[in-house]
Formats: C-alpha cells, sequence, structure tokens
C-alpha cells in the first residue's frame, strides 16, 4: 500500500475524473482520430492493467496525466477503508498542468502568490 500513486495513465471507469470519463466516452463512441483497431485494444489493456494497479495499491492521492486534461474526484476503491482523490494533470501550456501536495495532510497545499 501506498499513500501517493504517481502514474501516466489514469484508472478507467468509474475511477477516473469526470473529464478522463468524458475522452475516453467520445473516443470509443466516435474516434474522432481514427485510431486502428489495435490500436484501441492496446490502450484498452494499459487501462486495464492500471485500474487493477490502483485497486492494489488503494491510494489516498492519485495523480496522473496522459489525457492532458485538468480533473479532480474523490472515489471509493472495492475493499478500500478510505476514500481516494485522484487528480489529473493538464497538459504544459494549459490551465491545471501542477498541483501542490501537502506530504502532511495528503490535501492540497497552499501555493504562495
Amino acid at each position: 500500500a501506498a499513500d501517493v500513486m504517481l502514474t501516466h495513465d489514469s484508472p478507467g471507469p468509474p475511477y477516473c475524473v469526470p473529464e478522463v470519463g468524458a475522452i475516453l466516452h467520445r473516443n470509443v463512441r466516435e474516434n474522432p482520430r481514427d485510431w486502428s483497431p489495435a490500436a484501441l485494444a492496446y490502450a484498452e489493456t494499459g487501462m486495464t492493467r492500471m485500474t487493477r494497479a490502483v485497486l492494489g495499491v488503494a491510494p489516498r492521492v492519485l495523480a496522473h496525466g496522459h489525457f492532458h486534461v485538468a480533473g479532480e474526484d474523490r472515489v471509493r476503491l472495492p475493499g478500500a477503508t478510505h476514500e481516494t482523490t485522484v487528480w489529473s494533470l493538464a497538459a504544459r501550456g494549459d490551465p491545471g498542468p501542477v498541483r501542490v501536495l501537502d506530504l502532511e495532510t495528503l490535501g492540497p497545499a497552499p501555493v504562495a502568490g
């Protein structure tokens, strides 16, 4: 078990932030980038593995990139005694590419400005 998990990919629904869920739904339903069936299967395998890893670790905080969209949600993983905060980070140059984590509280740290 770990309190914090930093990953590239996101877990899949229902453990991802709504913004990532919307991207996944659109990409499967509409396939706007015309991904090949092999590419879609590869992506699905990766997300399934990441979901399994997150369920096994059951972190208190999970931060990931990959989808280049900012989002935050709290989810209850099966068997966990706590909620997991999921942070999705945006791409550089977009709002939300960086989050600061207070390691004492495992919540957002105040940012000096």
